[in-house]
């Protein structure tokens, strides 16, 4: 009777076991995190959005955690603090080229990057071809460099070169000539306070290369690809929401943080934005193959990758498909009858 006992009292172990890490693993399922890239901006909105819409649709308790400059998100997915994070493209291709992270696109906040070289009106530049001989400010470790550099080696540019900080002071006491920067960010800036400036956008010179993405592991995909669906089409869901209401996407930015932003500044910014947040083809969260491969080549070009390197191993546009061709009209359709 003992034996039996004991044999009836370790299939019941193992049967509590076995619930136990089922539900560890629903838990894990609906209740995940996303590491931002940055502190709050813009690109936050979708996000923002997507606490809410996850819940109300599948849930799922999906929270956006802050960045900061003294963040890494790649080392927080890799360490699986955070599931899902928030990093430039080409943080994921580094990671995955020289450390095989496996890390994987499952969008983009911008399609392309929103990068722009700003100088003082005074400093009468108005081209690349103007940047010869100038002093031009570098933004160690940013998309800004690379666009930088691809730029220099299209145009045979020879120019001194000086790292610089993020504050603008520096620029603007005329310290340097050539200030890298972003169109919703640093122009938000200059405009703001009023200051006479020249832009030049890099596309115009045939450089143009991917902004931020949202990312995963590989892994992630292959074990919850019904979650990473989810998180996907709440997070589209959210800019598409933010889109058509650009004033109430600003409110609830505001909201997230009112202490650190201001309204005019970030309704500017956002205006600013918009052309970037919408996605490729006004498809929010999509970059084409095309525009990946042209991403591919300008990091060729500069030697950030070999000339074999195959970068649609970094991403994975299934999702983001999948949410503009089955379940955005569902989607669409619900919040219009219960919002």
């Amino acid at each position: 009777m003992k034996r039996i006992a004991l044999i009836i009292l370790c299939a019941f172990l193992v049967i509590v076991s076995s619930c136990q890490k089922k539900q560890a693993v629903h838990k894990r399922q609906k209740e995940i995190s996303l590491i931002e890239g940055w502190f709050p901006w813009t690109g936050y909105i979708g996000g923002l959005y997507a606490e809410e819409i996850a819940d109300s649709l599948y849930g799922l308790q999906f929270k956006i955690v802050d960045g900061a400059d003294n963040i890494d998100p790649v080392q927080m997915v890799l360490s699986d603090k955070y599931l899902f994070g928030v990093a430039g493209a080409e943080a994921i291709v580094a990671a995955n080229l020289n450390t095989n992270a496996d890390l994987v696109a499952i969008g983009v906040v911008n399609y392309k990057s929103a990068t722009c070289f700003l100088s003082l009106k005074e400093k009468n530049i108005h081209s690349v071809k103007d940047f010869q001989g100038k002093r031009i400010g570098i933004l160690l470790g940013t998309e800004t460099e690379t666009i930088y550099h691809a730029l220099k080696k299209k145009n045979g540019i020879s120019a001194e070169e000086e790292n610089v900080p993020f504050d603008l002071q520096t620029f603007l006491l005329g310290k340097y000539d050539v200030r890298p920067g972003f169109t919703y960010d640093e122009e938000v800036t200059l405009q703001i306070n009023n200051k006479d400036y020249n832009i030049i956008y890099p596309q115009d010179y045939g450089v143009s290369i991917l902004g931020a993405v949202y990312f995963t592991r590989r892994k992630t995909i292959e074990q919850y690809p019904e979650l990473v669906q989810q998180v996907v089409s709440s997070i589209a869901l959210g800019w598409e929401k933010a889109l058509l209401d650009p004033d109430n996407a600003v409110q609830l930015l505001i909201s997230h943080d009112p202490k650190n932003l201001d309204e005019k500044r970030e309704k500017l910014a956002f205006e600013k934005g918009a052309e970037y947040f919408r996605g490729e083809d006004d498809r929010v969260l999509y970059a084409s193959d095309s525009s990946w491969n042209n991403f591919n080549d300008v990091l060729k070009l500069i030697g950030k990758v070999p000339k074999d390197f195959d970068i649609s191993t970094c991403y994975d546009n299934s999702f983001v498909m999948n949410f503009h061709k089955k379940t955005k009209p569902y989607l669409m359709d619900f919040h219009k009858k219960f919002n």
